[in-house]
């Protein structure tokens, strides 16, 4: 991340950074499960529900696999969505990964990355994403809290794409981002909005124009639609490009896919 621009910083956690970008960046609908060290993020984000700052709906449900389960069907109906969990909450949302890639929603969901037990542990560990590496989602992993922030906003600008139309995880490390305090350089609500303005889905849920989601197929068109995914996730690096540019252009911020670091005079580089 390069910053070009002197910003008015406000002392926020990981978590509390993540459900702020939420509620910035005009989501429809939420639904989550708590577990640790997740919870503080949908804590927040329902504090603000609740205190009329958003208009997001907020869903309680029974477990992760509901949450994310609401979730495809708010994403399918034409909302913007987001969700959060982590390590076994994740590990319980995994057949659903599937459905969400394969149905093509565009979902943000923030992961605070946390080990898989057994031994039970509730400390920073990327094995719960790692698991789900293969389910069709884009990952990208966050090294601080303004990044968290400043990702959970351009993510929702790639992943509803027309090219990309995939879910994406914001992924922090659990305690080590999530629960520590820095001095975060927010955006204007206004700025937030225009970048991301409402979702204009293509395909909905529509009962005026009725359309079928989730169809049955047989193995010859079934890898026509993995294909399809295949071949959107090949899309991602270009858009990833176009978005960061134009975040830069509303923050100051720029993020790059391939940060050098001292190599003005290298012979070699190590990546």
């Amino acid at each position: 991340m390069q910053t070009t621009r002197k910003s008015q910083f406000v002392p926020m956690s990981g978590s509390e950074a993540i459900a702020k970008a939420v509620v910035q960046s005009n989501v429809d609908f939420a639904s989550a499960y708590p577990i640790t060290p997740q919870t503080i993020i949908v804590e927040r984000l329902s504090d603000l529900v609740a205190s009329g700052q958003t208009k997001t709906a907020f869903v309680n449900v029974e477990s992760e696999h509901s949450a994310l389960s609401a979730c495809v069907g708010a994403s399918l109906a034409g909302g913007r969505v987001f969700t959060a969990t982590s390590s076994q909450g994740l590990a319980l949302m995994h057949e659903v990964l599937y459905l969400t890639s394969g149905l093509r929603c565009p979902i943000v969901m923030a992961v605070a990355n946390r080990a898989l037990s057994a031994p039970i542990s509730i400390h920073g560990d990327h094995s719960d994403m790692m698991g789900s590496r293969d389910s069709g989602w884009i990952q990208l992993y966050v090294e601080n809290a303004q990044e968290g922030y400043d990702w959970c906003i351009q993510a929702y600008k790639i992943a509803e794409d027309e090219r990309v139309a995939l879910p994406f995880t914001v992924n922090m490390d659990g305690y080590v981002i999530t629960h520590s305090v820095e001095p975060i350089a927010l955006i204007d609500d206004v700025a937030v909005s225009d970048f991301v303005p409402p979702r204009q889905a293509k395909f909905k849920v529509d009962v005026k124009n009725p359309i079928t989601f989730g169809t049955l197929t047989l193995p010859d068109y079934y890898m026509e639609f993995k294909k399809q995914q295949d071949d959107a996730m090949r899309h991602v690096p270009e858009v990833f490009e176009e978005v960061t540019r134009s975040f830069a252009e509303v923050s100051g911020r720029h993020y790059s896919s391939v940060v050098p670091f001292e190599l003005d005079d290298a012979k070699v580089a190590i990546v």
